[in-house]
């Protein structure tokens, strides 16, 4: 709503031209800009969280605390410091993917499934890992482009493999329902 005008005019080329052509036609640079913008974020992040169901705070938990987690990940240098990112709890549901990340809207939720004795705080804190790596690399990259930059940076992190086969072991996935824009 309170985006300028050349801004609103490039996301409108680009969404008609996607739906028009079928063919993946990038932001410009400036609508990228004011997307990723500490402003844009502080004024839509709460309408954005309010939308999602069942969606808790990091405070709220039972036996992990996510946010000891993030303070972790910063300490041993995986992750950096975002502002005005949001950590919470998604709500107990069927699907298989660790958490629900967004970098538009700086967010990063995960499974309440892994808020149980069971898991250990390594494992919590690979989880949390790959959803703040999926939010690092901004919104608006090329999805095919991000997609990989992402399982790189999956992969650098160590024991990886391990980690990814103890969340298969619970039924989940850091690659299931990767978002194609957020």
């Amino acid at each position: 709503m309170d985006a300028p005008e050349d801004v609103l005019r490039s996301l409108a080329t680009t969404i008609y031209s996607r739906i028009m052509c079928n063919v993946h036609v990038p932001y410009s640079e400036k609508t990228i800009g004011y997307l990723n913008s500490d402003g844009f974020v502080s004024r839509n992040q709460s309408t954005y969280l309010s939308r999602l169901d069942g969606l808790t705070p990091a405070d709220d938990f039972r036996y992990k605390d996510i946010r000891g987690s993030y303070e972790r990940l910063k300490d041993n240098g995986y992750v950096d410091e975002f502002p005005k990112l949001f950590i919470g709890w998604l709500p107990l549901t069927s699907s298989s993917s660790v958490g629900h990340s967004s970098a538009l809207m700086r967010s990063v939720c995960l499974s309440r499934k892994l808020d149980t004795p069971l898991v250990d705080d390594e494992l919590l804190d690979f989880s949390l890992y790959t959803q703040v790596a999926f939010i690092s690399l901004k919104y608006g990259i090329d999805p095919v482009v991000r997609d990989k930059a992402f399982m790189k940076k999956v992969e650098s992190y160590p024991n990886s493999s391990e980690l990814q086969e103890q969340l298969e072991c619970l039924g989940m996935s850091v690659t299931k329902d990767l978002s194609p824009e957020c």
